[in-house]
């Protein structure tokens, strides 16, 4: 059962072969703000936010920081598709989609 105030903590396995992430699937609020100009940065700060961990490593083994432009390189776009959908986010951007057409 969720706590109030404690993080909440899930782990995804993503589409590239052994890859996971750990998500913080309530983050603050911040992390969706945007100032509307820029979608696709949008986007990757909130992953900046939600991201905790992950198994990415350099070319000499070590941890990949979790920085904006390790995700951009990193995830590929069915990678950040599964954690759309373990965020919540996918099923909200369905009934957007549904509700402008």
């Amino acid at each position: 059962m969720p706590t109030i105030g404690k993080p909440a903590i899930v782990k995804v396995n993503l589409v590239t072969a052994g890859a996971w992430v750990t998500l913080l699937t309530n983050p603050p609020k911040e992390a969706f703000a945007t100032d509307g100009t820029n979608p696709e940065q949008s986007g990757t700060n909130l992953l900046l936010s939600t991201i905790k961990e992950w198994n990415f490593t350099n070319e000499d083994g070590t941890p990949a920081p979790i920085t904006k432009e390790t995700i951009e390189t990193a995830l590929s776009n069915f990678d950040i598709m599964k954690i759309s959908a373990a965020l919540g986010l996918s099923d909200i951007m369905l009934s957007e989609a549904k509700k402008n057409s």
